[in-house]
């Protein structure tokens, strides 16, 4: 596993008042907590667009030029099963098809405005994805998801000591 730190300078407003997105861009887009990370880890690698792909897990990534999947606080692993409902038979199914090989965790303090990022492989990824998910109901989907817990002190810690 691999960290990357660096402090952002993407401009950008947070306005409380507008619905679940909450970060106006430069563009003139409101974006959600997750959007608005991809989109600064994105700006930084100087591949930053006005929209964000709304691509299926199995036929492409968020970063799709290195086939690089962005994941933070909350998010979901991925939508559509193809009609599995066991959270475990998800997760192998997940890691069988996904068109990702880069899996990048990013945590951003936006009040000093440091990122930090963790880079990692399929198979880091997984165990990531094993200590720090939890199966519960999407509002998205009359069916359950397999969503990311908040970043914590014990998450921190532990990427921490991936790292090489």
């Amino acid at each position: 596993m691999k960290k990357v730190t660096y402090i952002n300078t993407m401009p950008y407003q947070f306005d409380k008042k507008h619905a679940v997105a909450h970060y106006l861009l430069s563009n003139g887009k409101y974006r959600n907590h997750g959007e608005f990370l991809e989109s600064v880890v994105k700006y930084h690698l100087g591949i930053f667009t006005d929209t964000n792909p709304n691509t299926s897990w199995r036929n492409g990534s968020d970063i799709e030029s290195a086939r690089i999947s962005v994941k933070s606080d909350g998010a979901c692993i991925g939508r559509n099963f193809d009609d599995i409902h066991d959270p475990n038979k998800q997760l192998s199914y997940f890691f069988r098809y996904v068109a990702s090989v880069e899996f990048v965790w990013v945590i951003m303090d936006e009040t000093t405005q440091e990122v930090i990022e963790y880079h990692m492989n399929k198979r880091e990824f997984g165990k990531f994805v094993n200590l720090f998910t939890y199966y519960t109901s999407d509002s998205k989907m009359k069916d359950k998801a397999i969503r990311f817990r908040n970043s914590t002190k014990k998450m921190k810690n532990w990427l921490e000591a991936q790292c090489v």
